[in-house]
Parts: structure tokens; C-alpha cells; sequence
């Protein structure tokens, strides 16, 4: 069964109308008539003058610029059109389109400023002007043709029009006379009355001149009280038509106007319910919860903290997202608080949306036959999410569960199981004693309720699960066959043994048994046996065969056994549920059956498993196995441990017997200046090594590689030193040292020599050398 429960999460501390609509769809109507302008009264001489500095054009990209800031961060398209309107008889038509649908929109790909998402809308056409008369009805009309034609883009979005005007309604007819008010006026209201129908917000602010057109009217009927009948009043009781009569009160006009459209349309659609709050409380034992989160602007996140703790943090998929979704498996009884993220903005609304998910029950097949007047043990397994039931300590089954099996023959009689009947097991597995009076299928339901004191009693399991729990042949004709886990062995629990790197199969085999003893294939089997079953693995949460398994064959090896291997490298990771190395991972399998393949007197009844491992079944399907345990033999593991620990030991040898002698032969060479040179000299004809034979420069130097360069004229023939390196030795005297080996060529024997500063050393014949700084 599924509960979906529309909870209102409000985190504000200003007060937000929920609105139904995704966005604006506004028409803002531009009086530019001559009174605007400017013009002189001929009668009276005076120069009439209500906006000339064209005030109305600066409100007007105010507010549009307010729509752009508004929607930042946010999903929502406002759509613009902007008219303007006076009174060109014969010199061009009354009302001008400046912007038609315009939208209005941010993009998180691609932030702009809101001077730069307003741009478009604000065109160079967007002026003051002067057109002379005032020709309000034909503006109203356009407007309505405006406001049908945004709404043919998107419906279901809330409207809204402007008009700033000086004057009642004005304009000559095609005789050249002016038309008479009262027409002008019926012509509005019949518009109005279109807008009505339409659902259309309809405001008027008049621009105040010196004939007080909004305080005195012609007929007994001011402007400003024709337009508060036309518009009607606010949810405040506040008119939707006013008057400025000041630059400083349009501009606070159209500062209440952008607060009244955008509190109401500046919030992303909501699908929420009416009561505020800020967290859910969780019922137990639950299958699983899903918090499904609508945002009013992108790049926000819900945190879900329980006892404490942050459990979730829910966050749309991407930047251009404003709807995420989480769900918790066999998530624990209790209150669960949503915050919402960033949480220092007092903008940010959203709601969450909670489907509950109840627990199925499977009716275990069971391991022996079922025979007439015989009493036999039937089980139930309950499973959460697809994996095994979590008992809760605090709310125990056993105290809070009301529960009722009910057994329905092929007659239709039923036989009821009461809970003193129904004993529980441990691990969501119940069981009845059942002694069938009929033979053929019978249907099982398993029905529960949860009740804990002061709380409302809820559903156990699912209602569709409940009512089809599953069915059992009492038919002594058909003895039910079982398939034995061999590898893995269950007496051992479901292991298998895995050799990283190493291993590039698990294997598993499989034996046929009739009720406890051990049979044949070849006469169990009806044609190829090496077709008869297939292996997948599957997901332990859904059931779902894991590509590359779907269809392993199972077919007969030397033994006589049934064996498949499973490739570990199509294995994922979340399959395995472990990294192999220092803990275990797990493997779920099915096996699929060919039908009747077996002896009409015998049926395939499932993968048998003794009871302390009956709940490791997938969804409770007889013909899976799920746990089974894949790990690293502790010896590989202690060894490949070892390895780093060799791997360390060498970087330190290396470390201690080259860098650091290295570093401290450079540091005292640089304390005792000058250069350390080794000096091959003729002790004969320079004595005092003047000038060598052969110098070779070491300083900072450790090891030298001299092979081949030290050649003397020697008796009976040169001597050539094939192999000769020196070792230098770090001291902390004030002299250097160093080993010499070396090796003549066309001799065998490795010679050395033990060098101090400034002592001479034979090297064959006269010749000498000597290590000096």
C-alpha cells in the first residue's frame, strides 16, 4: 500500500500567498497622449504639462527590472508585452505594440545580471512620446488580444495588466468630433468584462493633472470612481486603481504593485498542502520512505536530520532542476526535521511530498512435500526493501503486531490462523502448523497491523502482497526435488573463497536431491542437462539480473555436479558490497528452469537452505540465495599486507644508506670550502703532485663512476682500469675520505684502496694516488 502525504514546509519569517501559477503573463499599457506630453490649452492659454519628464517610462523599466531581479535563481518566465496609446486619427493608429512577448527567464548554465535578462524588453523604442488624444478603449482592446495570445504559450499562468494614464478616455470619432464619454466608458467595461472571464488582474494608477480628472467627473462619475469599479478591490480592501500625484507617490505605487504581483507570483509552483510545518513523523516499520522536494529556486537543498543527525541532504540532480528526490530504506520510527538549504535565505520555499512503501511477505516453499491430514510446517518471510526484516528493539513485532494467515482450499473453504496461532521466528520469518484436509492449490494470505498505544494502527504489509502471499500443491503424485548448494556450502555459510588479481571466476555448484537423499541427474532429468538450468545474478534490492549474468549456464561437470562460473569482472561494485580485501562482499543468484524437464511424479521445488539461513532469499523468491559471502582468504590478506610494510623498509634503506650520507658529504664539503679532488701523479718525475696525470674533481660527490678513465704507461704494458669506483665516506673530521675498487684490465682481482686527505697511496709501479681538499 502507498500513503502519498502533501506536507507545506514554510521557512520564512514573512508571510508568502501560495500560488498556482509558474510565472507572470503582464501587459503594461503606456499612456502617451498629449496631456503626458505636453500641449496648450487654447481656450485658457495655460501649458498642461503632467509628465514631461517622461516619469512613467522610468516606472515602467523599473518594474521590468524588478521581474528580472526577482527571478534569479529561480524557474519561473515571466512574458511582457508593453503597448502605448494616445489619439492619431488620420495620422496612424492609436496604440502601438513597443514589445510583444518578451520573456523573462534565468539561466543557470548561463547567469546574467538582471540589467542583462531585462535588456531585451527595455527597447530603444521605449520613449516618451506625443500622440495626441486619448484613445483608452482601443488600448484596453489590444490588450486583450495580448493577453490571449501569451496565454496560448503556456496556460494556467496568472495575468496581469497595467495602465498608466493622465485623462479619462478621449478621442475623436471619423467624423473629426469628439466621441461622447459615457460610450468610451460602456466600450471599456464591456473589455473588462472579458478580462473578467479571463481572470485577468486589472490595475490602473492615474497620473494626476490640473484639470482633477480623478476627483471630478462629467455625468456625476469621476475617473478615479469609474476605475475602482472597473478594477474592483485588493485582499486588503485597498482600491486596484489610485492616483499619484507625485513623482515620489508613482514611484511608491509601482513599488506596492511589484510587491502584490510578486509575493503572490514570484514562488515556483508548489504542489503542497495548507498546514505549515517543518518536520514528518516516521511510522514503523516501514518498507521504505521517498521525500519527493519541490524548490522555488535552483540551487537549493533540503537537509533531513533525525535523532540529531543529518541523514540526507537533498539536492535536485542538476543546477537546472528545481524537483529532487531521496528515499531512505527501512527507515527507523521517529520525527524527522527538514531544514532547508541555503538555510540564511528567508526566500526560499519549498515542499516535500512523502510516499510510504510498506513491507511484502513471501510464503516459503516448503522443504518437504506437503501431503493431505499430515501436519506441516509453513513459513512466511517479511522482507524490507528487498532485503531482510529489521526488527526494532524499542517497538518489538512481537508486542505490536496483530496479525491473521488464512488458508483457502480449492473448494473455497478457509481456514483461519489467529496470532496465537502464528508464531514468530526471528528475522521477519513467521510460521503455522497447517494440516491440509484437501488435495491441489492452496491460496495464503498474510494480513498484520501495527498498533502502538496512542497512535493510529497502521498496515503491516503491503495490501497486493498481503492478499497474494503465495500457494502451496498438496499433491502427494508429485515429490518435490531440491537443489543443494555445494560451493558455496551452506554448512559453512554461504562463502566463497576470492583471490584478487588472481581469481577471475566464482564458482558455484550444485547438486539435485529427492526430499533429504541425493540423486542422479540422468534419471531426474529429462533431456540435455546441460540445458536444463540457467544462473543470473541479480541485485539484492530489486531482483534485477546484473548485466552480463542474465543467462549463465549451469551443466554437469566430471563429479556429476551442476557448475557455473561467474566472471568477476562484469561483478559492479555495489553487487559485491565490499572491496574483497579486508571485509567481505556479497553475491545474490536465481536459477531459471526450463519446465517440465523433470518426472511427472517429481517437480523442482527450489534451492533448499536450512532454516537458520531461510531469510537470505531475494524478495522470498525459493529459487534464489542472496548473502553469499565472497572473501579473501586471511593468509592472501596478511600477505598482501606485508607489501607495503616490504615496500616501506626499502625507501627507508634507500633513504638511510644513499640520501642521507649523500646530504651529508655535500653539507661538510660546503663547511670546509674549496674543491675535493682525487690526483693520479708519477711519484718518480713529481713527487709532490704538481702536476698530475690524472685529476678528477669530486665535490659533493658520494659515489664516482671511473670506469675506463684511468690509463698509465706501466711495466710491461699500460694498465687500464676497466672497473673502478669510489665510495666516499660522510665523517665528521675535518677531512675527507673514501674507498677505492678497482680492477686492471685482462685481471680478474678486484683491488682497494682506503683513501684519507692528503696521504698518498700506491697504485701500480711509481704511480700514486692521492684524495685531497
Amino acid at each position: 500500500m502507498l500513503r502519498l502525504i502533501l506536507i507545506l514546509i514554510l521557512i520564512t519569517h514573512t508571510h508568502w500567498a501560495m500560488a498556482a501559477k509558474s510565472g507572470l503573463n503582464v501587459v503594461l499599457i503606456i499612456d502617451q497622449s498629449g496631456s503626458m506630453y505636453g500641449y496648450t490649452d487654447q481656450r485658457t492659454g495655460e501649458r498642461i504639462q503632467t509628465d514631461p519628464d517622461g516619469k512613467r517610462i522610468y516606472v515602467v523599466k523599473k518594474l521590468i527590472r524588478y521581474f528580472a531581479q526577482r527571478i534569479q535563481n529561480t524557474p519561473l518566465i515571466h512574458r511582457i508585452s508593453i503597448l502605448e496609446f494616445g489619439g492619431n486619427y488620420k495620422r496612424g493608429p492609436d496604440v502601438n505594440v513597443i514589445v510583444s512577448n518578451c520573456a523573462i527567464s534565468y539561466n543557470p548554465g548561463h547567469p546574467q545580471s538582471a540589467d542583462q535578462i531585462a535588456a531585451p524588453c527595455i527597447t530603444s523604442n521605449l520613449t516618451a512620446k506625443h500622440m495626441n488624444n486619448t484613445n483608452t478603449p482601443e488600448a484596453m482592446r489590444k490588450a486583450l488580444e495580448e493577453i490571449k495570445l501569451l496565454s496560448a504559450i503556456e496556460a494556467g499562468r496568472q495575468l496581469k495588466i497595467l495602465l498608466i494614464t493622465d485623462g479619462r478616455p478621449d478621442v475623436k470619432g471619423s467624423n473629426g468630433q469628439y466621441r461622447n464619454l459615457e460610450d468610451l466608458r460602456s466600450e471599456i467595461r464591456g473589455i473588462d468584462s472579458q478580462l473578467d472571464d479571463l481572470g485577468v488582474d486589472f490595475r490602473v494608477i492615474g497620473l494626476k493633472d490640473k484639470t482633477n480628472y480623478w476627483d471630478e467627473g462629467k455625468y456625476g462619475l469621476s475617473d478615479g470612481m469609474f476605475w475602482n469599479k472597473i478594477t474592483g478591490k485588493k485582499t486588503n480592501g485597498h482600491y486596484k486603481a489610485a492616483v499619484a500625484d507625485s513623482h515620489y507617490v508613482l514611484e511608491k505605487r509601482i513599488d506596492d504593485l511589484i510587491d502584490d504581483w510578486l509575493d503572490e507570483a514570484g514562488k515556483f509552483k508548489l504542489p503542497c498542502g495548507e498546514t505549515p510545518t517543518a518536520e514528518y513523523e516516521m511510522r514503523p516499520y516501514l518498507d521504505a520512505v521517498t521525500f519527493t522536494v519541490d524548490f522555488n529556486k535552483y540551487g537549493s537543498a533540503l537537509k533531513v536530520d533525525y535523532a540529531g543527525k543529518q541523514v540526507a541532504l537533498i539536492r535536485p540532480a542538476t543546477s537546472r532542476d528545481t524537483e529532487a528526490r531521496h528515499t531512505i530504506q527501512r527507515p527507523l520510527p521517529g520525527t524527522y526535521h527538514f531544514k532547508g538549504q541555503p538555510d540564511t535565505d528567508n526566500d526560499l520555499f519549498y515542499c516535500v511530498a512523502v510516499t510510504e512503501t510498506l513491507p511484502k511477505v513471501k510464503l516459503m516453499t516448503p522443504t518437504v512435500s506437503v501431503r493431505k491430514d499430515e501436519v506441516a510446517k509453513i513459513q512466511f518471510q517479511v522482507t524490507q526493501a528487498g532485503k531482510e526484516f529489521m526488527d526494532i528493539p524499542s517497538l518489538p513485532v512481537t508486542k505490536h503486531l496483530q496479525a491473521e494467515v488464512t488458508a483457502t482450499s480449492p473448494s473455497g473453504s478457509v481456514k483461519h490462523f489467529t496470532l496465537a496461532e502464528i508464531k514468530y521466528e526471528n528475522k521477519g520469518i513467521f510460521s503455522i502448523e497447517w494440516m491440509p484436509t484437501e488435495e491441489g492449490r492452496h491460496e495464503f494470505t498474510f494480513q498484520g497491523e501495527i498498533s502502538i498505544p496512542g497512535k493510529k494502527t497502521e498496515k503491516f504489509i503491503a495490501e497486493n502482497s498481503a492478499k497474494n502471499a503465495g500457494f502451496i500443491e498438496v499433491n502427494p503424485a508429485r515429490t518435490p526435488l531440491w537443489l543443494h548448494l555445494e560451493r558455496p556450502d551452506t554448512e559453512n555459510g554461504l562463502k566463497l573463497t576470492h583471490f584478487p588479481l588472481l581469481t577471475r571466476f566464482i564458482p558455484v555448484k550444485l547438486s539435485l536431491y529427492e526430499e533429504d537423499e541425493e540423486v542422479s541427474l540422468e534419471q531426474y532429468v529429462i533431456g540435455d542437462k546441460n540445458t536444463w538450468l540457467e544462473l543470473q545474478v541479480v541485485y539484492s534490492d530489486t531482483g534485477r539480473a546484473v548485466t552480463g549474468t542474465e543467462s549463465l549456464p549451469l551443466t554437469v561437470n566430471d563429479e556429476g555436479y551442476l557448475e557455473t562460473q561467474i566472471p568477476m569482472h562484469i561483478l559492479p561494485f555495489k553487487t559485491l558490497n565490499g572491496d574483497l580485501w579486508y571485509r567481505p562482499g556479497t553475491v545474490s543468484i536465481k536459477i531459471n528452469a526450463i519446465a517440465d524437464r523433470t518426472p511427472p511424479q517429481h517437480k523442482l521445488a527450489g534451492i533448499y537452505l536450512p532454516p537458520e539461513l531461510v531469510s537470505n532469499r531475494v524478495h522470498g523468491n525459493i529459487m534464489s540465495v542472496s548473502g553469499i559471502q565472497v572473501k579473501t582468504p586471511i593468509w592472501l590478506v596478511l600477505i598482501m599486507s606485508l607489501i607495503p610494510v616490504v615496500l616501506l623498509s626499502i625507501l627507508f634503506w634507500l633513504t638511510f644508506w644513499m640520501l642521507i650520507p649523500w646530504l651529508i658529504i655535500r653539507n661538510e664539503d660546503a663547511k670546509r670550502g674549496g674543491k675535493v679532488t682525487l690526483l693520479i701523479y708519477d711519484s718518480i718525475e713529481d713527487s709532490n703532485a704538481v702536476t698530475p696525470l690524472k685529476k678528477f674533481i669530486i665535490t659533493g660527490q658520494r659515489l664516482v663512476n671511473l670506469d675506463g678513465q684511468i690509463s698509465l704507461m706501466a711495466d710491461p704494458k699500460p694498465k687500464v682500469a676497466e672497473y673502478c669506483h669510489l665510495r666516499r665516506n660522510p665523517t665528521n673530521a675535518s677531512s675527507p675520505n673514501a674507498r677505492l675498487q678497482y680492477r686492471w684490465r685482462d685481471d680478474d682481482k678486484i683491488q682497494t684502496i682506503i683513501l684519507s686527505n692528503g696521504q698518498p697511496r700506491l697504485l701500480v709501479d711509481q704511480y700514486h694516488i692521492i684524495l685531497k681538499k
